[in-house]
C-alpha cells in the first residue's frame, strides 16, 4: 500500500468530484386530535377573520415542513361545511359529532388550516369521538391532502395576503406571526 504525503493527500481530497447534495426527506406525521387555546385563536383571528374563533373546536393538528423548518398545523373539524367552502375532506359521521343539514357535509375544513405551537395545544372532550378515525387510518390517508394545500403557500414568490379560495385563511401570514 502506497502512502501519499501530506501535500498529496490534500490535492486527492479538494480534487475529487464534489458528492451529490442529500434529498431534504420531509417527514409528516400526526400530532393528535386537539382543542386551540382561545389566546392564539384571537391572535389569528385578528389577523384573518376567516380563521374559526372557537376554542371548542377539534382540530386534527400535524407536523410538518414549511419553509424549511418544522411547524404545526391544525385542520379543524366541522360539521356544517357548506359544499362551496373547498377545500374539504368529508369524512363519515361519528356518533355525538354533531348534526349535519342537508346540502352540507362533515369533516376537515382543510381552507381553515392555521399554523401552532405545542404550547397552544389543549385536550378536548370531542377526541374521544373520533378515535376510531384515528385507528382505521382515515387521518393517515388525510394528511396528503393538507400536505399538499399547505405546499400551496410555499415560496418566496408567494404573497402574504395569498388565499386560494375566497373563504380560505392566509395561511403564509399567519405562520410568520407565529414564528414571531
Amino acid at each position: 500500500m502506497q502512502t501519499l504525503g501530506n501535500d498529496e493527500s490534500q490535492k486527492q481530497l479538494t480534487s475529487s468530484t464534489t458528492l451529490p447534495t442529500p434529498e431534504i426527506v420531509t417527514v409528516h406525521k400526526i400530532v393528535g386530535l386537539h382543542s386551540i387555546s382561545l389566546s392564539k385563536l384571537t391572535s389569528l383571528h385578528n389577523l384573518d377573520n376567516e380563521v374559526l374563533h372557537d376554542s371548542q373546536r377539534l382540530y386534527l393538528v400535524i407536523e410538518t415542513t414549511f419553509l424549511g423548518q418544522k411547524q404545526l398545523f391544525a385542520t379543524p373539524f366541522r360539521t356544517n361545511i357548506p359544499k362551496n367552502h373547498n377545500p374539504y375532506k368529508a369524512l363519515r359521521k361519528m356518533s355525538g359529532t354533531g348534526t349535519t343539514s342537508k346540502g352540507r357535509t362533515h369533516g376537515l375544513h382543510i381552507a381553515k388550516t392555521i399554523p401552532v405551537t405545542k404550547k397552544d395545544l389543549m385536550k378536548s372532550r370531542h377526541s374521544k369521538a373520533y378515535k376510531p378515525l384515528m385507528k382505521d387510518g382515515t387521518f393517515s390517508n388525510v394528511i396528503g391532502d393538507i400536505v399538499n394545500w399547505i405546499n400551496q403557500f410555499e415560496g418566496n414568490e408567494i404573497v402574504e395576503e395569498f388565499t386560494p379560495f375566497k373563504y380560505s385563511v392566509k395561511l403564509k401570514k399567519l405562520v410568520k406571526a407565529v414564528k414571531i
